[in-house]
């Protein structure tokens, strides 16, 4: 009996030496059949072109109608007047334009007239007429220190908006919207219209 336990121990413990010698041989063969990672395959051809996409939406229409005249400034201290001429424009277009006049002071702010500049010291006026006794006949604007001591303001900017034939009551620059335009607001006015280098007329010395 005793011989019997013996000999069926030593075939498990042989069954188990067999099994992990036969893992050993695995993992070992496993190892050996990885070889070194290959180069890079060649990219592939390139995919056709997708379809074309929708058309966007029609954009808001342009400014040209919109002109920016930029004029030296004025040293109101010394003189309460100060006269600017604006040219190649008929009688008529004048009539039928919007004229908005910003004094432009070397803080950075912008004053629009007629109204009070820089620290609500003084009033200043505006106004413009048709001067037909000149040759060439232009536009001549009249700027005054109505009221108060006066200030230097290193630029005079003229914003004209010629009218228009067409009225779209869709577009963002619908009259309502246009009615709505603080006109005080001297970048906002020119963020409305667009205004961009080719709008400018630069009339200073410089």
């Amino acid at each position: 009996m005793f011989m019997k336990i013996k000999n069926t121990t030593n075939q498990i413990a042989g069954f188990k030496l067999s099994v992990m010698l036969l893992s050993v041989v695995l993992v070992l063969g496993t190892i050996a059949c990885e070889g070194p990672q290959g180069p890079e395959g060649p990219q592939g051809p390139q995919g056709e072109q997708g379809p074309q996409g929708d058309q966007g939406p029609k954009g808001d229409d342009g400014n040209a109608n919109v002109t920016l005249y930029i004029f030296d400034g004025h040293d109101f201290t010394s003189s309460t007047v100060t006269r600017r001429e604006i040219h190649g424009i008929s009688e008529t277009e004048m009539e039928e334009s919007e004229w908005d006049v910003y004094l432009k002071h070397s803080s950075g702010w912008y004053y629009h007239l007629s109204g009070y500049g820089i620290s609500d010291q003084t009033m200043y006026f505006v106004a413009h007429r048709w001067n037909d006794s000149a040759d060439p006949m232009y536009i001549d604007f009249w700027i005054e220190a109505a009221d108060g001591p006066g200030e230097s303001y290193e630029e005079i900017r003229i914003i004209r908006t010629a009218s228009s034939s067409v009225v779209d009551s869709t577009s963002s620059k619908s009259p309502a919207a246009q009615k709505s335009l603080d006109y005080s607001n001297y970048h906002e006015v020119v963020d409305y219209h667009q205004l961009n280098e080719d709008d400018i007329v630069d009339l200073t010395s410089n």
